[in-house]
C-alpha cells in the first residue's frame, strides 16, 4: 500500500530496480519554471532530509560518501508507476536533489509538501511561554 501525499498515491522504489528507475526522472526544478527553481533554492536541505526519511522510511539506497557520511536517496513511484520522483541527500555539503520523470504537477506538489513543513516553530498569537 503507498502513501498519500498532496494527492498523491507514492510507493518507495526498493531493491534491484532502483538503477534503472532512478535514470528516468532526468528533470530539476529549474526544467518547469523559475517558480519552482525559487522553491527549490529556498528549501533547507537538512529538514527535506529528515522529512523525506520521515515520511518515507529506509531509504532505496545508501553509498559512502567523503569525510564518512552516506548519500541516501529515495525513489518514488506514483500510482501505476507512470512518474517517478527521485530525491537525494548529501549531508556532508549539505545538498538535497529533486527529480521527476517528467510532469511539472508532480514536481510542484513535492516542493510544496517540502517547503510547507520546513519551518519548525510556528507562532502561535496570544501563546504564553
Amino acid at each position: 500500500m503507498g502513501d498519500v501525499l498532496g494527492g498523491l498515491n507514492l510507493h518507495v522504489i526498493r531493491g534491484s530496480k532502483v538503477q534503472t528507475l532512478s535514470k528516468i526522472a532526468l528533470h530539476k526544478p529549474a526544467d518547469f519554471s523559475y517558480e519552482c527553481f525559487l522553491k527549490y533554492r529556498n528549501l533547507n536541505p537538512k529538514c527535506c532530509a529528515e522529512k523525506a526519511s520521515n515520511r518515507f522510511g529506509k531509504p532505496s539506497f545508501s553509498l559512502n560518501g567523503p569525510k564518512g557520511s552516506k548519500v541516501e536517496g529515495w525513489l518514488l513511484s506514483i500510482g501505476e508507476g507512470n512518474e517517478i520522483i527521485y530525491m537525494e541527500s548529501w549531508p556532508w555539503e549539505p545538498s538535497f536533489y529533486v527529480f521527476t520523470s517528467g510532469s511539472s504537477t508532480i514536481m510542484g506538489r513535492l516542493l510544496d509538501w517540502l517547503q510547507s513543513e520546513s519551518a519548525d516553530l510556528h507562532l502561535i498569537k496570544g501563546g504564553k511561554i
